[in-house]
């Protein structure tokens, strides 16, 4: 006799739920990305200030002064950023034009043909301003709502760092109580351990920085200075600022007319100092930062790469650390967390807690 098989209410109730929820969350994908992007890149940046923020409130300093204060530093550190950039770019347009000069004298035969296209000139000239308009409009509309997520993300950073009884609120609406003490010791140990890897990244990009002006100054290379600071700044994206630097500095050579052996030169010293920076120093920095190996930036970068491009590029050394925290973190004893706790008040405090009795992890930074 056959078998029968009989589907509850309940179940068909699941099925029908999570056949919903699939095709929602194809319908709105892309709202989707953009929530989880904001909501993402809000919690690592308000994880990075915590520590800090704990650091100098108890020196009587207000949560929010620190949040404020940072994210201030940031924006006056991108205005210059910018500021430095300009003057390149600006001989960049120079030369530019000076080559757009010197080719007109070769495409002046082909103009009577190109004025004849369409029995005018006219309408290539209006199509082409129409592009640039439809183009300029495109920009000028991700500007604008690239500014208003940078908006909305200081703005729950602050809420997440500066005002306690916020989390609090999250805490409470989203996580039973039984785990909410396990939660807030996972959560202050990324914290620090992101706060570590900002640390090494900052090592590196100095060590950049005066690799790169120390090459150029001695080369005599333009804009020796702000080529070094735009590489190392581009270096919080393993690997960018060295290949960014490297070839600033060749354009700016070939724009000055420099030889060929200096050329050479430049590149030869600063393959090696690119070579220094990925064997030695960033594994040396990122070993006693977060204990990861080279192979797993390398790896995270691809993915990154394939799956966001630049952002998920930027994102993926915090991301590794984070993932290699709480795996570390998860694997210790739930228990020994709980009479740290007890013996603290209840507060967790990373700065205390010994060693697990399970596996042991070194608690290492710089």
């Amino acid at each position: 006799m056959p078998t029968r098989i009989e589907i509850s209410r309940n179940t068909w109730f699941a099925l029908f739920t999570l056949g919903l929820a699939f095709g929602v969350t194809y319908t709105f994908s892309s709202i989707i990305v953009s929530i989880t992007v904001l909501l993402l890149l809000s919690a690592l940046l308000a994880l990075l200030i915590n520590p800090l923020a704990n650091w100098l409130e108890q020196r009587g300093i207000k949560r929010g002064v620190t949040v404020g204060g940072v994210l201030l530093i940031v924006v006056v550190a991108a205005a210059v950023m910018l500021l430095i950039i300009a003057p390149i770019v600006y001989n960049s347009l120079i030369i530019l034009y000076n080559n757009l000069v010197g080719m007109q004298a070769f495409f002046a035969p082909f103009l009577p043909d190109l004025t004849t296209y369409d029995g005018s000139i006219t309408s290539i000239v209006s199509n082409s301003l129409a592009y640039l308009g439809g183009a300029v409009g495109g920009v000028l509309g991700q500007v604008g709502a690239t500014l208003f997520m940078l908006f909305v993300m200081v703005v729950l950073v602050f809420a997440l760092v500066a005002e306690p009884s916020f989390s609090r609120g999250l805490l409470d609406l989203f996580v039973p109580v039984q785990y909410h003490a396990r939660l807030i010791h996972l959560t202050d140990s990324v914290s620090s351990g992101l706060a570590r890897w900002f640390v090494a990244q900052v090592a590196i990009s100095f060590y950049y920085i005066v690799c790169y002006g120390i090459i150029n100054l001695i080369l005599g290379i333009p804009f020796a200075l702000t080529i070094a600071v735009i590489g190392g700044v581009l270096e919080f994206i393993p690997y960018l600022g060295g290949i960014v630097g490297m070839a600033l500095s060749v354009l700016a050579a070939l724009s000055a007319g420099m030889g060929w052996t200096t050329i050479l030169w430049l590149v030869i010293l600063e393959t090696i100092v690119g070579a220094v920076a990925v064997y030695f120093v960033a594994p040396y920095f990122f070993a006693r930062a977060i204990k990861v190996q080279p192979a797993l930036v390398l790896l995270g970068l691809f993915v990154g790469g394939q799956v966001g491009g630049f952002l998920a590029a930027l994102l993926t050394v915090p991301i590794i650390t984070v993932i290699v925290v709480l795996v570390r973190e998860i694997r210790t004893d739930p228990a020994d967390t709980e009479v740290i706790e007890a013996a603290n008040g209840g507060h967790s405090d990373v700065a205390l807690m010994p060693e697990a009795s399970g596996p042991s992890y070194p608690r290492s930074g710089l």
